[in-house]
This record gives C-alpha cells, sequence and structure tokens, in this order.
C-alpha cells in the first residue's frame, strides 16, 4: 500500500539503506540543534498571530491552534508568506496524512496479506487497494511536488525564499546543476519536514503537569513499525528475522509498573521529595517521538513550538469549557479519536484575556509575515 499510494518517499517508513541514511542527514542538518535557532523568530511570529486570531474570533480557536505547526513548518521550509498558499499547503499534507492514517491501521488492508490483490482493478470486486490508492496517490503527488516546485520556479526566476528548500538547493548548486538524485533529496527532505508537522506536532514543556499530560494522552498510540533483521527471542517469544513490529506506546505509558494508577492524572508522580522532575521515573518522551533509527528527528523542533504555543496561551487566556451553540454547558472529557493520530473529541471553547493588560499586549504583538534571515 506503501507504494501504490506514492508514501515510498518518507524516510520514516522507507527500509534502512544509504538513501535512508543520507535523507536523515540532511533533515537533522537543517532541522535540529544550532538550526533551530534561526527558526524562533517565526515560530514567534506565528504564535503571536494566532493569540490575536483567538482574541478577535475565540469560537475556532481549535483551528487557529491546530493552524501553528503547519503555518509555522511551511514557512522555515518553502518560505510561504502567502496566507492563501499556506493554507492550500497544509491542506494538502492533511489530505494526504487520511490515507496514512488508515493505512497505519493493522489489517486495514487484506492487500498487505494477499499482495494478488494489490493488482486487482478498482472496479472489479476486491479491488479496494487500487480504489484507494486511486483517491490518494494524485495527492500525495501533489503534495511532494508542487511547493518544492515553486521554490525552484521562484529561484529561476531571480526571486530568493529564505527556507530550507531554498538552501539546500543553493548548497547542491554550489558547483553545478542538482543531479536528478540531489533534487530528490532535496524534494523528500522538505516534504517530510512539510508533512510531519502539519499533524504531529505533539510536545509539551518538561515540568510534571505537561509530562503527565504526554502520559495520559500519546497522540500516536502506536509507534512507526519495525523490521527485525535477524531472528529474535524476547521473553520466550521466538521473533524470526523479517518480522513487523508494531510498538505499543499507549500500553508503554499506561505500563502500572512504571506508572502506578495509570488511569488517574497525577502530575504529581513526576515530582521528588525535593519538588524536581524525579529522574527515576521514566520519562514519557522516551517513548512518544518513536525508538532508535525510527525516532522522529522533528522531536525538537516541535518541543521548541509546542513550548512556546502553550506557554503564550496560558499567559494571557483564561480557558474555560463554555457552552455549545445551543447555550448548554459542555463537559469536558478525556475521550479521543481511535485513530493512528488522535485528536481530543471535546476542547474548551472559551478563550478569555486575563485581563484588559493581557488583551492590550495581544493587540500590540507585531505578526511580520517575513522570514528570518
Amino acid at each position: 500500500m506503501v507504494k501504490l499510494t506514492a508514501w515510498d518517499w518518507a524516510f520514516s517508513i522507507m527500509p534502512y539503506n544509504e538513501r535512508w541514511r543520507t535523507l536523515r542527514r540532511h533533515f537533522h542538518e537543517h532541522y535540529t540543534g544550532p538550526a533551530l535557532l534561526h527558526y524562533q523568530p517565526v515560530q514567534l511570529q506565528e504564535v503571536r498571530g494566532m493569540l490575536q486570531d483567538v482574541l478577535n474570533n475565540p469560537t475556532d480557536t481549535r483551528r487557529y491552534i491546530r493552524r501553528v505547526p503547519g503555518a509555522t513548518i511551511i514557512r522555515v521550509t518553502y518560505g510561504a508568506r502567502n496566507e492563501t498558499q499556506t493554507q492550500e499547503y497544509i491542506d494538502l499534507a492533511e489530505k494526504a496524512l487520511e490515507a496514512g492514517k488508515k493505512m497505519a491501521i493493522p489489517g486495514a488492508f487484506y492487500a498487505e496479506a494477499i499482495p494478488l490483490l494489490k493488482y486487482i482493478p478498482a472496479w472489479l470486486p476486491g479491488g479496494y487497494a487500487r480504489k484507494f490508492a486511486a483517491v490518494y496517490r494524485p495527492v500525495l503527488k501533489q503534495m511532494i511536488h508542487k511547493p518544492y516546485d515553486e521554490v525552484k520556479d521562484a529561484m529561476a526566476s531571480g526571486r530568493e525564499l529564505p527556507s530550507v528548500a531554498y538552501n539546500l538547493i543553493s548548497q547542491f548548486q554550489s558547483d553545478s546543476e542538482p543531479t536528478p538524485e540531489e533534487d530528490s533529496i532535496t524534494r523528500d527532505v522538505t516534504a517530510m519536514a512539510y508533512v510531519g508537522a502539519v499533524d504531529t506536532t505533539t510536545a509539551a514543556i518538561e515540568f510534571a503537569g505537561y509530562l503527565e499530560t504526554l502520559r495520559s494522552f500519546p497522540i500516536t498510540p502506536l509507534a512507526v513499525p519495525h523490521t527485525v533483521t535477524e531472528d529474535d527471542e524476547y521473553q520466550g517469544f521466538r521473533i524470526p528475522k523479517d518480522t513487523t513490529i508494531i510498538p505499543n506506546v499507549w500500553a508503554m505509558l499506561n505500563d502500572p509498573e512504571d506508572y502506578p494508577d495509570p488511569f488517574s492524572f497525577k502530575p504529581e508522580r513526576f515530582v521528588g521529595d525535593d519538588g524536581q522532575i524525579n529522574p527515576a521515573v521514566r520519562n514519557p518522551r522516551d517513548y512518544l517521538f518513536g525508538f532508535g533509527r525510527r525516532v522522529c528527528p522533528g522531536s525538537e523542533f516541535a518541543i521548541a513550538l509546542t513550548e512556546l504555543t502553550v506557554a503564550s496561551l496560558l499567559h494571557v487566556f483564561d480557558i474555560e469549557a463554555g457552552a455549545d451553540e445551543r447555550g448548554v454547558p459542555v463537559s469536558l472529557t478525556t475521550e479521543r479519536g481511535n485513530e493512528a493520530i488522535c485528536y481530543p473529541e471535546t476542547f474548551p471553547r472559551v478563550f478569555k484575556p486575563r485581563s484588559v493588560e493581557a488583551e492590550k499586549m495581544i493587540q500590540a504583538l507585531e505578526h511580520d509575515q517575513t522570514l528570518a534571515d
């Protein structure tokens, strides 16, 4: 299904090989460590814009908050500044991720177990795999190519679009025109950042309340599948070579041996007798971003952006459950969707400035749409 839907470019699910190492290396170069300092002004600008949007139209708060990761990564990656263009890219990524979420459900496609089914035409009984791919493959292709090609077109016309894509293309053009392989590397690295941040940027400030939130509500209950490279044995179970292993993140974060009374929300479980974070309690981030070679390479970017977003919202707004369209008080619950990427089913509806001074501060914020140099 990965090849049928054109998801085989994504190094998060690519076999471990030389191309995987190349893509991962370039991703780390531009989205981790010192590079993050370069993106802080962009993150700040997008969060400031979100605060103003929430103040002016609090009924759409959920949409504004969800937009921050996508808008930020699109500006960083492709230099997009136009609101319409940015939203178009976000919509493409969200549509593409629909396919990823559905394919991540074990057993969702018989074609994974019976490869012959992949060749049955979409119009015949049993041709669901082809029918599914016919819907999503064009979306994936457009998501990968459209923003990247627009950066290349801008460069060809002599315009600069400060961004990761611009920097990578310029890097490969230092001596001659990029080869097709270099071009595909740049395209796939930027697309991975783009699609990864739009729907999965979920981290938090590393203190008790947020650690417990991460533990209790992991956005990805199952981690990226891994393939066993040699025969192995675990607790008496034989695991043959080439077996696909899907780590159960939710089960790990609700293991009573690590987190007693796991279904209760207890931030204090992370606090030691000295009032500091207790290093003896396993940090949820050990699981949330994956494992080994498949660990999420964009976790540092996500952590920095979420820290800024959450801190900014809590600093200037009082948040309440509110009421629905009929005026009936909303009851917030811990219920959430049952998909590869989960969201809460209920969401606070009231975001009120904490004071007149807080409201004035939000209104005075500058929302500069230019990228940092």
